[in-house]
């Protein structure tokens, strides 16, 4: 079904579902991630905790609404879905992605 978007609409549209797939796209899998979701709050990038043999995952979250900007920093199981650190607030902007060196 399509429906036409609106912006202020796509503003509570966050979802906590976690598509993976193999290498060759032949594989792919959801996940959801955690309970329940607060649906102003998007993921905007996620990488793999090093040291965790890709188990544990490192999320930004986005918020995005009436012109405020927030983002927030999670880590999850990614085979399990289980959250492992709750948000927790790391900017007033929205931040793209993120890296470990």
């Amino acid at each position: 079904i399509h429906s036409r978007s609106f912006t202020w609409q796509d503003e509570k549209r966050g979802t906590n579902l976690l598509l993976t797939a193999d290498v060759s796209f032949s594989t792919i899998t959801t996940q959801r991630i955690g309970g329940t979701t607060d649906p102003e709050k998007g993921f905007s990038s996620f990488k793999v905790v090093p040291g965790t043999a890709g188990q544990h995952l490192l999320a930004i979250k986005s918020k995005e609404v009436a012109g405020s900007l927030e983002s927030f920093l999670t880590v999850v199981n990614a085979a399990t879905g289980d959250v492992l650190l709750d948000d927790i607030k790391v900017a007033d902007n929205k931040l793209e992605g993120v890296e470990f060196v």
